[in-house]
Formats: C-alpha cells, structure tokens, sequence
C-alpha cells in the first residue's frame, strides 16, 4: 500500500523480485514516487513492515521499485531446518 501524488491510498498485489536484510525489490502495476512510503506484507517470506521507495523504473507494463526498509522493519533469510 502507499499514497499517490494526490494523497489517495492505493493497494496492489506485487512480485518480489530481491529481498534482503535491509530492503527489497518488487514490480508494481503503476509508478511510485521516490522518497514515498510503503507497507507490505508477505507471509510466504516471513516479512512486513514499511520502507521508503529508492528508485521506480518502467520495465514494459510494469514498474521496478527498489525500497529501503524504514521503522524497524527486517528481515533475516531463514535457517534450513536439519532433522
């Protein structure tokens, strides 16, 4: 989720192309201001939380936003589990 340049929220269901420790990278539907914050959530990586958008480039239809988490947000690569 994040505001666009009028104030209104908006929502979209993203790819997450990089994540790591300190940010992640993701392909919207429509661009993102740089600098605007933006909530995510995904249960399959164990992540959410907020990060400031670093970057937005079109790429075809699409749009890559580069983000730096923000507000404590993290996040950790799991340990495999050994039986």
């Amino acid at each position: 989720m994040w505001a666009d340049r009028s104030g209104q929220d908006k929502w979209a269901i993203v790819r997450i192309f990089d994540l790591s420790e300190s940010g992640v990278r993701l392909e919207l539907p429509e661009p993102v201001e740089a600098r605007a914050v933006i909530s995510f959530s995904s249960d399959d990586m164990e992540v959410r939380g907020q990060a400031t958008v670093r970057f937005c480039r079109r790429q075809g239809t699409k749009y890559v936003v580069g983000a730096e988490f923000v507000g404590g947000t993290a996040w950790k690569p799991r340990t495999p589990k050994y039986p």
